[in-house]
């Protein structure tokens, strides 16, 4: 996997990584301006971090929507 450049949390991305992180803005906030754009990137990039740290649980609590 070709690595990009430095991304959350310190990590490297991949292509792919950025693929999806731009298709995924495209499809929640292609009609938004810069700051709505901005933000929902920052959404995504922070539960990928949560993810990453394994914190999932932690922070939304299980047997909650969010925990599911």
């Amino acid at each position: 996997m070709t690595r990009l450049r430095q991304g959350v949390g310190g990590q490297a991305l991949a292509w792919r990584d950025i693929d999806i992180l731009a298709r995924t803005l495209w499809g929640e906030a292609r009609g938004e301006p810069e700051l709505g754009r901005v933000a929902v990137a920052h959404v995504v990039l922070n539960r990928a971090r949560i993810a990453a740290a394994g914190r999932r649980r932690k922070l939304f609590g299980e047997g909650t929507v969010g925990g599911a």
